[in-house]
């Protein structure tokens, strides 16, 4: 990008009034909802997904996604079928 990550880090942080992980962890949150609602990431459990938008973790993403998002995965994931 052609700029320190410091430098990165602190143009999140004024933007986004966020740090480098949460500002990572919204992006991966946005990327896992558009991918719930893809027919082919049907046949995929909700951390199947969760991987795909690049979670490592399946209790850091249920933990960041119910505090981002105000229901659970499976909460979001049932409101697309309904």
């Amino acid at each position: 990008m052609g700029c320190s990550q410091k430098h990165l880090a602190n143009a999140i942080a004024t933007e986004r009034h966020a740090n480098f992980s949460d500002f990572i962890n919204d992006l991966r949150i946005d990327d896992f909802k558009q991918l719930a609602t893809d027919p082919d990431s049907q046949k995929l459990s909700a951390f199947g997904i969760a991987q795909a938008a690049g979670f490592a973790s399946k209790s850091s993403f249920h933990r960041i996604f119910k505090k981002r998002c105000g229901q659970t995965p499976g909460e979001f994931i049932s409101t697309l079928t309904a």
